[in-house]
C-alpha cells in the first residue's frame, strides 16, 4: 500500500480532519488542539529502508548529515502544527533495528544484533534530543517529550525473562525467505503464527508485538528515568 509522508499526513489533517473536527464540536479548533498529545514518530522507514539497506550486503557507512536532515526536517512539520495549535509533542525514538529479525534474515550467520545500524540509529536519537531541545524556545507554550523505545527495547532484548519475554530474535509470524523472493518483513500468508504472541519481541521481520508496544506505553507514562522518558513523562505531559 501506499506509505503517506508526514508532510501528506499533516496537510490531511489541516485540510480534512481539522474542519470535520469543528463542524463536529462547533468551535475553532486552535484552543483545542493545546490540550492535545500529538505522538510523532519519523525515520524508522527512512533508515531501514533505504539508509541502511545497501549495507544490508555489504558495509555500512555512517553519516551524522542524515540523521540531521532527517531531524531538521521534522522540526518543520513539528513547527507547522503548532502554527495549527499543537503544544503538547511525544517524540518516539528509534528502536534498535540492527536487532530487528529482517536484519538477521539479510545476515543469517549474524548471532547477535548489527552493531553498526544500532551506531547510526543512536546518532538519530541523539540529534532528536538536541532538536527537541532546540525547537521548545521557538515554540513557546509548547512542551515536547521523547520516549527512549531504544533503551527499552534494548532492555527486553538483553535480558527477555526479566521482562515477561521468552524470544527477542525470531518473528512471531512465519517470514517469507528472500530465497522465495521475501522481503525479510512479511508474514507468509497462510503461515504458521507463533502460540503465544505475548512471549515474542517481534512479530513479523521488522515489527514488535503489541505486548512490546504495552510495555513501551507503561514505561511513557509512568517511568521518572529521564534515560526512558525526557524531561518528564507522558502522564506529567498530560497534566501540564
Amino acid at each position: 500500500g501506499h506509505v503517506y509522508s508526514l508532510t501528506e499526513q499533516i496537510n490531511k489533517f489541516e485540510e480534512v480532519t481539522l474542519p470535520e473536527l469543528e463542524a463536529e464540536l462547533g468551535c475553532n479548533s486552535t484552543h483545542l488542539l493545546s490540550k492535545y498529545l500529538f505522538v510523532v514518530g519519523v525515520g524508522g522507514n527512512d533508515y531501514t529502508f533505504n539508509y541502511f539497506r545497501p549495507s544490508l550486503n555489504g558495509s555500512t557507512i555512517l553519516d551524522q548529515g542524515f540523521a540531521s536532515n532527517l531531524t531538521n526536517s521534522l522540526s518543520q512539520h513539528l513547527k507547522k502544527l503548532y502554527s495549527l495549535g499543537g503544544r503538547k509533542f511525544v517524540l518516539m525514538s528509534l528502536y534498535p533495528i540492527g536487532c530487528i529479525p529482517m536484519v538477521k534474515s539479510f545476515k543469517p550467520k549474524q548471532k547477535y544484533c548489527l552493531r553498526e545500524l544500532n551506531r547510526g540509529v543512536r546518532q538519530f536519537n541523539t540529534q532528536l534530543k538536541s532538536t527537541a531541545d532546540a525547537i521548545k524556545e521557538q515554540m513557546p507554550g509548547s512542551n515536547l517529550v521523547i520516549v527512549n523505545q531504544y533503551k527499552i527495547i534494548m532492555d527486553i532484548i538483553k535480558d527477555p525473562p526479566s521482562k515477561g519475554f521468552k524470544d527477542a530474535k525470531r518473528a512471531c509470524c512465519d517470514l517469507i525467505p528472500l530465497s522465495e523472493g521475501g522481503n525479510g518483513v512479511s508474514c507468509r500468508k497462510g503461515g504458521n503464527v507463533c502460540g503465544d504472541r505475548n512471549a515474542y519481541v517481534y512479530f513479523d521481520g521488522l515489527h514488535p508485538t503489541e505486548a512490546v508496544n504495552v510495555h513501551i506505553a507503561n514505561k511513557a507514562f509512568s517511568s521518572y528515568l529521564k534515560n526512558e522518558v525526557y524531561p518528564i513523562n507522558v502522564s506529567q505531559l498530560a497534566k501540564l
